[in-house]
């Protein structure tokens, strides 16, 4: 018996354990009754079988391998079956997607009002961004600031997130990340990552980066306040949001890739229950700014044990850096060779990668048997949070 009236979304493996796109956390929260999600290594044959439209995450090039494995699957047990794939990743090289998988649909540039059209039931040959096998509607929908206050953080839908997720992790869902459609805080050292290829995703998006203003970032983070107990906190703008006398019953990890002031940082850390704070230095400082020794123990400073601070630091910097040891986390691991821009634009060069990648997992899709039991071994920094030892 088919079971029409849901979508079942289907989300390949990501670095971190158990993870998914930062959009999937409000995307659906509309529509919670007419879909459900479940990581790739959960994907049966029943569940082809008893569904008519599913939606495949492809939003990071490393998860491409797996999807080909998904939808090949998909096609195979449910030929009908209208498949739609979507992420930033997949508005990238459209077209080859299309050509090399069995797929239907993509959402070019936002999909926010989109996706809310499809779910409801609109043929998507009359939907706005829409693209599918023989047509290519126009971008008529394009996101834009005042539309962060009409999101609302909801994972219902998805239970097996919380089936999976591991306490330890150091990115924990819900994560909202301060810049939309390019990274503001784009610096040297990180050129060659996705989010600083700001024509490219210009080009995209058909806007400019959005920067969160202070009325929405408080509008989300109240919002997780209310529904969950932990979050992630991306920030690319320190100076545009003041903390002070803001607080929230939640356990978070922030990133601030952003000048940063003492007062900003200890608003920040006191704002909410339990903190650990990461924040970049790389080669230039922070952002391009030199910082004197004495800063990093005015920031370590800050600490106690439920708000951390730790500095991100590349390898290569890290023996003449002044940061305590025991205070760095290396750049590299949260930024691995799967985010080098190149690979986006080398479809063939992305399929080899994230093969291997998808080869070191114990959790993965393998032929619609789960393999949900075993923990996937592949981003260590995950078993770090709230930990002594981050060497």
């Amino acid at each position: 018996m088919r079971s029409s009236a849901k979508t079942l979304i289907v989300i390949p493996s990501l670095m971190l354990d158990a993870s998914f796109s930062a959009p999937l956390a409000y995307m659906f929260s509309r529509h919670v009754d007419k879909v459900g999600g479940i990581f790739a290594f959960e994907l049966t044959v029943d569940m082809v079988q008893t569904h008519d439209r599913f939606i495949v995450e492809l939003n990071w090039f490393i998860q491409l391998y797996e999807f080909g494995l998904v939808v090949n699957f998909i096609r195979k047990h449910n030929a009908t079956a209208q498949i739609l794939f979507g992420g930033l990743y997949a508005s990238i090289l459209p077209e080859e997607i299309f050509r090399r998988f069995p797929v239907d649909f993509t959402i070019r540039g936002d999909n926010e009002w989109p996706i809310q059209q499809y779910l409801d039931g609109v043929p998507p040959r009359d939907i706005t961004n829409f693209m599918g096998r023989g047509f290519t509607n126009p971008i008529g929908y394009v996101f834009s600031e005042k539309d962060y206050l009409s999101l609302n953080l909801n994972l219902d839908w998805f239970p097996s997130y919380f089936r999976y997720r591991d306490p330890r992790n150091l990115f924990l869902a819900p994560h909202i990340v301060t810049a939309k459609g390019g990274c503001n805080a784009a610096h040297a050292e990180c050129a060659h990552c996705m989010g600083a290829q700001l024509d490219e995703l210009r080009r995209i998006y058909g806007r400019p980066p959005i920067v969160m203003s202070e009325t929405s970032l408080f509008h989300l983070l109240s919002n997780a306040d209310n529904g969950f107990k932990e979050a992630s906190l991306f920030i690319t703008k320190a100076d545009h949001y003041d903390f002070t006398n803001k607080r929230f019953d939640l356990d978070v990890t922030i990133e601030i890739d952003a000048p940063v002031t003492m007062p900003q940082a200890k608003a920040i850390l006191r704002a909410f229950r339990k903190v650990f704070l990461l924040i970049p230095i790389y080669g230039e400082g922070i952002m391009g700014s030199e910082i004197e020794p004495t800063r990093y123990q005015d920031l370590i400073g800050l600490e106690d044990k439920d708000h951390l601070v730790r500095f991100y630091v590349l390898q290569k910097d890290a023996r003449d850096s002044k940061v305590p040891r025991d205070h760095v986390v290396y750049s590299e691991f949260a930024c691995p060779e799967s985010a080098g821009w190149n690979y986006y634009t080398r479809i063939d060069a992305a399929t080899e990668l994230s093969q291997r990648f998808y080869e070191t997992l114990a959790r993965r899709f393998v032929d619609g048997t789960p393999t949900s039991e075993a923990t996937n071994p592949n981003f260590h920094l995950q078993t770090m949070r709230f930990s002594a030892d981050f060497r």
